[in-house]
């Protein structure tokens, strides 16, 4: 039991220290947000790969944002910065209505010249257009965050001036728990030393353990994307807009708080694209060959050393499939700027599926793909490009549930040696 409790809590403690969450809505009570973060630990239990994708996702996003505002001007932009507005640090108040502000909605002002952000030494000009508007700088922003959780910037109908939100008051913001990280990355590390000394001495190593030890490089791919991202952010910088305003009307549909899985639409140069998937495959062939650790290790009967081979080889070829995949999403899924292929099959499925099903109910789920994916019904994928990936989920899912179970039912028959620690004394000089 020592070593189900070992590895279960090391697979607890690395996914949940590893989730990096965006703003929660405003005045959401604090039992929300555990309850959001637990739903999506399970998530990341079940495909801890998932998650390090979203991560590499976001990091993606979070560059392209920070060349793109850097090639606006703010040399100083920083990629901190930028997963700031991406998890949904910038939120607007209007009409009691609280939304964050989107990557895509922000460059669009950026783009039509409609708003700019106040850098720290910015100083309104006397006479000039600007001069009824206060200038934010980072000792005003930190006087009203310590005053109060959450700062409000009044902008006028012809306001162009949006906060500066300096490194240094994200950071003290940020709620990073140092001793709950710093008890994961130890017991992370003690896994992989335990591991590789069991592996030396010809020790037997679990199937759980080798299950393990994929989650943990999961956990640390999560790590090193999100290494920049502010860690338990619960104020959002407030920006409150008359009702007359523009945007007001652009963001009564968005909704309260960014989604975790969303994928944030923005222009992405080729080179930057392949970069993150040649980082995601990383991440896919390393959970996937992970799996092999436990390739000629003791199994209860043969049958479920042989099921475990023959399942670990297709997940190895899954990055290929899905480099595949992604291909033919750029070729025929037509957006005026793209769609991610989740997206585009969940809303395949809704069209497809429930509505015929039922016609008169499907309404809601139409509504949720396309606030959550920026689509439009009539951009509906065909059945030759969603039928692979409605298999290919299917067959995955049914892999990675046997491939879990067998880990625990792998520990009712085991070897002798599993029960032998490591002799770490053969590893040092020692006198004797």
């Amino acid at each position: 039991m020592d070593l189900v409790w070992s590895c279960v809590f090391t697979i607890f403690i690395s996914t949940w220290t590893a989730l990096h969450l965006h703003v929660p809505p405003y005045r959401c009570p604090t039992s929300w947000r555990l309850w959001y973060k637990f739903r999506l630990m399970i998530v990341a239990i079940l495909a801890p790969e998932y998650m390090a994708g979203i991560a590499l996702t976001e990091l993606r996003t979070a560059v392209a944002l920070t060349k793109c505002l850097r090639g606006r001007g703010l040399q100083s932009w920083t990629v901190k910065q930028s997963f700031f507005v991406v998890m949904g640090g910038y939120m607007v108040k209007s009409e009691d209505r609280y939304r964050p502000l989107g990557v895509n909605t922000l460059i669009s002002l950026l783009s039509l010249g409609l708003v700019r952000f106040a850098e720290p030494d910015d100083k309104p000009r006397e006479g000039s257009a600007d001069s009824s508007i206060i200038a934010i700088t980072e000792e005003k922003l930190r006087a009203l965050t310590r005053s109060r959780p959450l700062h409000t910037v009044q902008l006028s109908e012809d306001a162009s001036i949006l906060p500066w939100v300096s490194p240094n008051d994200i950071d003290d913001r940020s709620k990073a728990d140092y001793m709950l990280k710093a008890i994961s990355c130890g017991q992370i590390l003690w896994l992989i030393i335990q591991s590789i000394g069991r592996c030396i001495q010809s020790l037997a190593l679990s199937p759980l353990e080798a299950m393990t030890i994929t989650y943990v490089a999961c956990a640390l791919f999560a790590y090193a994307a999100w290494w920049k991202k502010p860690y338990e952010l619960q104020s959002p910088t407030l920006i409150a807009l008359p009702p007359s305003h523009p945007l007001t009307h652009q963001l009564r549909a968005a909704p309260p708080h960014v989604p975790f899985n969303h994928e944030p639409l923005i222009s992405l140069e080729k080179r930057l694209y392949w970069t993150y998937m040649a980082a995601s495959t990383a991440v896919f062939m390393t959970y996937s060959g992970l799996l092999f650790l436990a390739w000629n290790q003791h199994f209860t009967t043969t049958v479920e050393r042989q099921l475990w081979r023959w399942l670990a080889v297709p997940l190895v070829c899954l990055p290929a499939v899905l480099i595949v995949i992604s291909l033919l999403s750029q070729a025929f899924v037509s957006t005026p700027r793209g769609t991610e292929m989740c997206t585009a099959t969940w809303l395949w499925v809704v069209d497809r599926v429930v509505k015929p099903v039922i016609p008169r109910r499907a309404e809601p789920f139409f509504r949720a793909v396309y606030l959550l994916g920026h689509v439009r019904e009539e951009r509906v994928p065909s059945w030759p490009l969603v039928g692979p990936i409605l298999l290919m989920t299917f067959l995955y899912t049914m892999i990675r549930v046997y491939l879990l179970v067998e880990a625990f039912v792998g520990l009712l028959s085991v070897p002798m040696s599993l029960y032998v620690t490591v002799d770490w004394t053969k590893f040092f000089p020692h006198f004797g």
